[in-house]
């Protein structure tokens, strides 16, 4: 796969992409996902321990995913993307390149994040994403990643 990017003169130029995938241990993944390898030998894409990536998801290159992560079916998320730890993301959602999540954020089945959240807890619905609750104690069947 060769990925693009401009130069000085603002010209696209087709790059290699060099880099490297670490899935670190525990991790679940389903059938038909896509992880695309870190773009460059020095921004690997990470999955962090024990996260769950479900059937369909996409995870675009040089993510760094937290630990205790879960994405259901069908989740897309671009390039350079960052998760904080025991982030959950619903069917279908969509994340754009270069967002940064804290810990503990919901991101809702459909949900279109086009912007970054700088609060952890946070529940994130539609499109684009706005934030729907903030208090984690309000949450009810947010499966967590330690009562197994």
């Amino acid at each position: 796969m060769r990925p693009w990017a401009w130069d000085s003169q603002g010209n696209k130029i087709r790059c290699a992409q060099t880099g490297i995938t670490i899935i670190e241990e525990g991790v679940f993944i389903g059938s038909n996902v896509t992880i695309v390898r870190g773009a460059f030998e020095n921004k690997p894409t990470v999955i962090g321990k024990h996260t769950m990536v479900a059937h369909g998801t996409m995870i675009g290159h040089g993510s760094i995913i937290g630990a205790h992560n879960h994405f259901a079916n069908n989740v897309a998320i671009a390039g350079s993307v960052e998760s904080g730890s025991c982030c959950f993301f619903g069917s279908g959602a969509t994340v754009r390149p270069h967002i940064t999540f804290q810990n503990d954020v919901i991101v809702g089945a459909g949900a279109v994040v086009v912007k970054d959240f700088a609060e952890s807890g946070l529940t994130l619905i539609g499109n684009p994403a706005k934030k729907l609750i903030k208090e984690k104690e309000t949450r009810s069947g947010v499966p967590s990643p330690f009562s197994a």
